[in-house]
């Protein structure tokens, strides 16, 4: 038995269809080293998400949600921000450099393609495909759950 611990994957988006991207398959040590890594990060957001639905608690359905003043509606939006920084600036990179092996087919700024290119310079769009295909490759089946 031969096991591959990449993939290969052609782009889907259109005008990058000669773009092909590897992955890093998300084997059990890979899997550990990444939630080490974004431990902190993880804690940094329930903290940030608990913050805010403090402030502007998530009510059940048929319950009228208080008005909130000014100064409330203006945390609970600099909370959303500091949310969001985290995702794009933390989280995100550390799920890219951990699934992220390889790309074919595309040049930024006249040299091939790397890791810290594709991040800092390359298209958006093709930035996010690879982050979903690493963060789609990463998620356990029903019967790994269960092991």
């Amino acid at each position: 038995m031969t096991f591959s611990s990449k993939k290969k994957v052609q782009s889907k988006l259109a005008g990058y269809e000669d773009v092909f991207f590897t992955l890093k398959k998300m084997t059990e040590g890979r899997r550990i080293k990444l939630n080490l890594e974004l431990a902190p990060h993880k804690a940094r957001l329930r903290d940030l998400v608990g913050e805010s639905q403090m402030l502007n608690p998530v009510l059940p359905e048929g319950q009228e949600a208080p008005v909130l003043d000014a100064i409330t509606v203006t945390k609970v939006q600099n909370l959303n921000d500091q949310l969001h920084t985290l995702v794009e600036s933390e989280i995100n990179p550390v799920w890219f450099r951990a699934g992220f092996d390889s790309v074919e087919g595309i040049d930024i700024d006249g040299k091939p393609a790397t890791l810290d290119t594709l991040m800092s310079d390359g298209p958006s769009e093709l930035y996010k495909e690879i982050l979903d295909a690493i963060r789609s490759e990463a998620e356990l089946s029903t019967e790994e759950t269960k092991n």
